[in-house]
């Protein structure tokens, strides 16, 4: 069981509420039809990719989790839909801050042995 101290509510646009349906427009193109649409989108990209160079890069005991995504198998679109998929089902973090929960779905779907 990975236990960590989050805190108290993100902003409002720094949390899984505001960004879930931004980052969910990465998988289908309609979602990207505006320019606000694209421009989240690729931000949300943007933050799934560093937290996972971040997540993995993590030394033990540097941070409270890490994951260790196998070497060039994982496609952005997958490394996308994994998050996601994993912050729907943990609906109970929605007002948290998103790189910090994106960081977890990543040690939840790819824990290091």
């Amino acid at each position: 069981m990975l236990l960590l101290s989050l805190p108290a509510k993100a902003a409002d646009t720094d949390n899984v509420k505001f960004w879930l349906p931004h980052c969910k427009a990465l998988l289908s193109s309609a979602g990207q039809a505006d320019r606000k649409g694209a421009y989240f989108a690729g931000q949300c990209l943007g933050m799934i990719k560093a937290s996972a160079f971040i997540v993995q890069a993590a030394r033990p005991g540097g941070l409270p989790f890490r994951a260790c995504l196998p070497d060039n198998a994982v496609t952005s679109d997958q490394l996308v839909s994994t998050v996601l998929q994993w912050m729907e089902k943990n609906p109970n973090l929605l007002g948290e801050d998103f790189i910090v929960v994106t960081m977890l779905a990543m040690a939840a779907a790819w824990p290091c042995k």
